[in-house]
This record gives C-alpha cells, sequence and structure tokens, in this order.
C-alpha cells in the first residue's frame, strides 16, 4: 500500500506534524489513565483539519497530472494540425487545378473553398461541443470527498441515536 508520502507525489506529507505532536500527547496521557472528552475532541478535530489538508493536497497534484496529460495532448495536437494544414493546402491546390478542366479557374477555387468552410464550420462545431471541463475534473478526489461525506454523515445519525 502507498504510503501518504508516495500518494502526494513527493510533497511534503501533510501528517507529519500532527502525528508527531498528537503521539507525544497520547504517550503522556496514557501513562495519566484515561482521556479526556477535551483531548479527543481536539485529536478529532486535528485529524479533521488533517485529513481536509490531505485531500486538498490530493486534488491539486491529480489536477496537475490532469493538465500535463491535457498540455502535451494539446501540444501534440498542435503540431499534427500544423502537418495536416500543409497537407490539406497541397490538396485544395490539386482540386482547383483538377476542376478548372471542367469551369474556369475562379469558379473552380470558389466551389473548392465554399466546401473546405462548410466542413471546417462542421469540424468546429464538433470540437467545441467535445471540449469540456469534465476532462480535468479531479474525479477520485470528489469521489474521496463524496465518501468522506456519507461516512461523517453516518457517523453523525449513529451518535444522534445514541445519545437518545
Amino acid at each position: 500500500m502507498a504510503t501518504t508520502q508516495q500518494q502526494t507525489f513527493g510533497q511534503r506529507d501533510p501528517f507529519s506534524d500532527y502525528e508527531a505532536r498528537t503521539r507525544h500527547e497520547r504517550e503522556r496521557e496514557s501513562e495519566a489513565g484515561e482521556r479526556s472528552v477535551g483531548s479527543l475532541i481536539g485529536e478529532l478535530a486535528g485529524e479533521t483539519s488533517a485529513l481536509i489538508r490531505a485531500e486538498v493536497a490530493l486534488a491539486r497534484n491529480e489536477m496537475q497530472g490532469n493538465l500535463t496529460t491535457v498540455q502535451g495532448g494539446v501540444k501534440a495536437m498542435g503540431a499534427g494540425a500544423g502537418v495536416l494544414m500543409a497537407g490539406l493546402l497541397a490538396l485544395v491546390a490539386a482540386a482547383i487545378l483538377g476542376l478548372a478542366y471542367v469551369v474556369p479557374l475562379w469558379l473552380s477555387a470558389v466551389i473548392v473553398g465554399g466546401i473546405l468552410t462548410i466542413a471546417g464550420a462542421i469540424m468546429l462545431a464538433i470540437g467545441k461541443r467535445k471540449a469540456t471541463v469534465e476532462g480535468i475534473r479531479p474525479g477520485r478526489t470528489l469521489k474521496s470527498l463524496n465518501d468522506m461525506k456519507s461516512m461523517a454523515q453516518y457517523e453523525q445519525d449513529r451518535a444522534m441515536r445514541k445519545w437518545r
């Protein structure tokens, strides 16, 4: 199983300072006997804030990874688009010259240009529809936060039933 240090992709472990403090407090309290309610609540607050910090670090790292992947894809698409444009220009010139045997040269340029404009507009509309923010959303982090929310709600309901 990966450690917290490995999960945060090499960044400083957000639990280390808190764990050191709470370990010392637990040792001191175990020597004295039972732990007080105040110390338990303090420990809960510290663990909650440490957990939130860890989730924020996970979300940040997941977003960075997603953005890096998207950035690489955009670069590859840009390079491919440049090469594709050169090939398309050569084909357009060939189409215009080929159509010039049937109709005047200016009319063949208008026909080929019109067809390419319509095709480009359709492709642009399809690309715009596909380009969404969903691709860079931190899915694992959001699922983890929803799981924590459900667990906290369950524990709260269980505690309320116990105190009634």
